[in-house]
């Protein structure tokens, strides 16, 4: 996601000192560890996205595919949690900002 990259831009500048500090082999190690938490937080949040998308949106299980009015609540429904998603990643990004520069 949009936000969860954000995220991990600013948390490898935050430890962009720190890791100059450690092995290449620790720093690499480390590396890992992040982008497997950033692929579990994505995949967390695109499963969340999708229940809650599911629940609200899809209430005729008569047929095997979606009718048009569960397929635009969907799509209505997915577009506004991104729109949404990107909207707080640059909010907190602006904060993020405005905390570097008055340190």
């Amino acid at each position: 996601s949009c936000f969860a990259s954000r995220q991990q831009r600013l948390l490898n500048m935050d430890m962009s000192g720190a890791l100059s500090q450690v092995s290449e082999q620790d720093r690499q190690q480390m590396m890992k560890i992040l982008e497997d938490m950033q692929v579990k937080e994505s995949l967390s949040m695109f499963n969340s996205v999708v229940e809650r998308c599911f629940s609200v949106c899809v209430t005729d299980f008569r047929g095997k595919s979606l009718n048009d009015k569960e397929e635009k609540c969907t799509k209505r429904c997915t577009e506004k949690f991104f729109k949404l998603s990107r909207r707080i990643g640059a909010r907190f990004a602006e904060h993020q900002q405005g905390q570097d520069a008055s340190s």
